[in-house]
């Protein structure tokens, strides 16, 4: 029995999922400096992702001459680096950034 005609065109229901692909967001860049732990990915759209080295174990043990050996994959959907064998998708950077500020945010004092 072929069930191809009831196949249905599900969208994610993931909020990070719907954010970059109804938004078409891609990188196009990126600024890496590992002496500041720094990671910035310029997206498509002008605005910047701005995540920790230290977050990927992978690029944390790089140099900084193998962080600039990076290429962008799946039309900017990703970042790989051929040499290091890692690969950081847009949505995994913007969960990284959500649970560091999370975390900063639950950690600060309450002021009385």
């Amino acid at each position: 029995m072929n069930t191809s005609a009831k196949k249905v065109n599900k969208r994610s229901n993931d909020p990070i999922d719907k954010l970059i692909f109804e938004n078409d967001l891609r990188a196009s860049y990126l600024v890496i400096d590992k002496k500041l732990d720094m990671l910035l990915a310029v997206l498509n759209n002008g605005k910047v992702l701005r995540d920790r080295i230290s977050n990927y174990p992978r690029l944390k043990a790089a140099t900084q001459l193998q962080l600039e050996q990076w290429e962008l994959s799946g039309k900017g959907i990703a970042i790989h680096w051929p040499d290091l064998n890692e690969d950081i998708s847009i949505k995994g950077m913007i969960r990284s950034i959500a649970v560091d500020q999370a975390v900063a945010m639950l950690s600060e004092k309450e002021k009385v």
